[in-house]
């Protein structure tokens, strides 16, 4: 129980990290296409599916270096537990996306609220400019 209070103290600080960073930021998502967004539309809610169907690896092989080593086969059944108490995936939301700047690197963040049978989540995912998961927190 200790273990997934700090797991949830964990994503609570990395929320608050990008939530920091996003909302002091340039937002400027004005030069991103249609397609653009579209496209990390489908980016996000295609992770999304691969947290449920529950594929540790491919979920590792599209993240970023530092992502890898924090999502520890360990660490996936420990998001898988927690997703599952919401009950059964019913339909992808609303979204909003961002584009944001930390330490001269670019990031698209898109929060994607999520319908399940029990509950409702957003999650916050984040893109780098390699098109790599650089990070997701949900709530």
């Amino acid at each position: 129980m200790k273990k997934l209070r700090s797991v949830k103290w964990l994503l609570l600080l990395l929320f608050l990290a990008v939530l920091w960073i996003a909302c002091g930021s340039n937002k400027n998502t004005s030069n991103l296409s249609e397609s653009q967004k579209e496209h990390y539309r489908e980016m996000t809610q295609h992770t999304i599916n691969l947290f449920h169907e529950k594929k540790s690896a491919e979920i590792r092989q599209n993240s970023t270096e530092e992502l890898k080593k924090a999502l520890t086969e360990k660490k996936c059944r420990e998001i898988y537990s927690q997703l599952e108490t919401n009950g059964s995936f019913e339909t992808f939301l609303d979204y909003e996306i961002s584009k944001i700047q930390e330490n001269k690197q670019d990031f698209i963040v898109v929060a994607q609220r999520v319908k399940y049978s029990k509950n409702t989540l957003i999650y916050t995912i984040s893109f780098n400019k390699d098109e790599r998961l650089a990070g997701i927190f949900y709530r």
